[in-house]
């Protein structure tokens, strides 16, 4: 009887055992189905994007992305170096400005007093800062011409040029720096008007650069 128990046991323990070996073996053999699945999934995947229609949309994509960021890159390059433009032609034009005033300022008191020798320092050093001034605008008016948009300021730049070669014709001319001067009003009145007319063009120049 216990022989026969055993017997049972045994060919029982052996059942449990194959099938615990069977199950292990699909076990595997499925975990293997899978994995190769997934290869095959991955390589079809890879395959895909590798085929031209979709290799060159991701091209493509990629190209955009780039000029994109080097667009953005030249785009400010430009503004910052347009700002630095505009900063260096206002700082100019306002130091142009004043200038100007001061030479329509020396000279008007110039050209409306006759010579008289007991004046003949101050006379002098007023002929003395005439010349300097003039030789100044002449730099300043040169160095916004260097800065503007030909294209657009052509006009602009001729009533510059124009204003620098009159001006000093003006104030410097007839009788300046003679003992035998006399005053002339007309003269006076041709400073104020052409000093008057140039500010209005250095003012539409920095509005508009």
């Amino acid at each position: 009887m216990s022989g026969d128990i055993e017997g049972i046991s045994s060919s029982t323990t052996n059942n449990e055992s194959a099938s615990m070996g069977s199950n292990i073996s699909d076990s595997i053999i499925t975990a293997s189905s899978e994995i190769s699945n997934s290869v095959v999934g991955l390589e079809s995947t890879l395959e895909s994007l590798l085929s031209s229609s979709t290799f060159t949309a991701l091209l493509q994509m990629s190209l955009v992305a780039v000029i994109g960021a080097l667009s953005a890159y030249i785009f400010n390059a430009l503004h910052w170096k347009m700002v630095e433009r505009n900063k260096k032609v206002s700082s100019v034009a306002i130091e142009l400005r004043a200038i100007i005033n001061d030479l329509e300022s020396i000279s008007v008191d110039y050209w409306t007093k006759d010579y008289i020798e007991e004046n003949r320092q101050d006379i002098h050093i007023a002929e003395i800062s005439i010349k300097s001034k003039v030789r100044l605008i002449s730099r300043y008016i040169k160095l916004i011409i260097a800065e503007l948009n030909i294209k657009k300021a052509d006009q602009n730049a001729h009533k510059l040029e124009e204003f620098s070669l009159n001006i000093f014709d003006l104030v410097t001319g007839d009788e300046f720096e003679s003992r035998d001067r006399k005053s002339s009003k007309p003269k006076a009145q041709k400073i104020l008007n052409e000093c008057s007319d140039i500010r209005v063009t250095i003012l539409s120049i920095d509005l508009c650069k």
